[in-house]
C-alpha cells in the first residue's frame, strides 16, 4: 500500500506539471499551439491530468472509507466536515488572493458578480474543479456502496450514467455552463480508483493493462 501512495504522489506531481503547461499555452487563440497539440497527441496525454487526478482521489477515498466501520460513517459531522474544510479553505483563500490581486492592480471591482464568479468555480478555467471534488465526497459512498456489492453491476451502473449523461451533453440537452461543474462526466475516472484499490493485485495478473495500454496507443497512432 505504502508503494501505491508513492504512486499516486508521483501522478499527482506530473498532472501538475501538465495542468500548468496546459494552461501556459493559449490552445484557442494561437493556431501555432492548436498544432502542437496536435502533433504530439498532447489529447491523449496532457489534456488527460484531470483524469488522472478523479483516478487518485477515488484511489485515495477508498483507502478513506476503508477506515470507517460503513458508508454511512463518511456522512458523520465530523468525518464530512474535515473533508470538506480540505476542499472548501485551501479554495476560498486562492480566491481572496486573486479578489487581492485585482484590487492591487486596480482591474477588477468588488460587487455581487464576484459571489457568482465564485460559486462558478473562480476565474480561471481550471477553477471547477474545487466544486466537482465536493460533488465526488457526496455521491462517493454510493459508488463505493455499489461497487462493493457487485463489482460488474456496479461498474456497468456507473458507466451507463456516465454514458447517457455525455450523449444528453453531445445532444445539447446539457448546456455547457453546467457541464462544467457536474460530476457526472467524471463518475468514471472515480470509478477506476475504486477499482484499482480493490483489485490492483488481481488486474497484474491479467492482460487487462496491456490491453488498455494497447488500445491507447493504437489510438494515438491513428489521431
Amino acid at each position: 500500500m505504502e508503494k501505491r501512495y508513492r504512486t499516486t504522489n508521483i501522478l499527482k506531481a506530473v498532472s501538475i506539471f501538465f495542468v500548468v503547461f496546459q494552461h501556459s499555452l493559449q490552445t484557442n487563440a494561437n493556431v501555432h499551439d492548436q498544432e502542437i497539440f496536435r502533433v504530439f497527441g498532447f489529447n491523449f496525454w496532457i489534456l488527460q491530468a484531470v483524469s488522472v487526478f478523479v483516478i487518485v482521489t477515488g484511489f485515495h477515498y477508498s483507502v478513506s472509507m476503508k477506515k470507517q466501520e460503513n458508508e454511512l460513517d463518511w456522512y458523520r459531522k465530523d468525518v464530512f466536515i474535515k473533508k470538506f474544510s480540505r476542499i472548501i479553505l485551501p479554495y476560498s483563500f486562492m480566491f481572496l488572493c486573486f479578489l487581492f490581486y485585482m484590487l492591487i492592480t486596480k482591474t477588477g471591482k468588488l460587487n455581487l458578480n464576484v459571489l457568482f464568479t465564485y460559486l462558478k468555480g473562480g476565474p480561471g478555467p481550471g477553477g471547477y474543479y474545487t466544486w466537482i471534488l465536493i460533488q465526488f465526497l457526496i455521491v462517493f459512498p454510493v459508488i463505493y456502496y455499489l461497487v462493493k456489492r457487485s463489482p460488474l453491476l456496479g461498474s456497468i451502473f456507473v458507466l451507463s450514467i456516465n454514458i447517457l449523461y455525455e450523449y444528453a451533453v453531445f445532444q445539447g440537452v446539457i448546456r455547457s455552463s453546467f457541464n462544467r461543474l457536474c460530476c457526472i462526466r467524471l463518475l468514471t475516472g472515480l470509478l477506476l480508483g475504486i477499482l484499482i484499490y480493490h483489485y490492483a493485485d488481481e488486474l497484474k495478473k491479467t492482460v487487462i493493462p496491456a490491453l488498455i495500454f494497447s488500445g491507447g496507443g493504437y489510438f494515438f497512432t491513428i489521431s
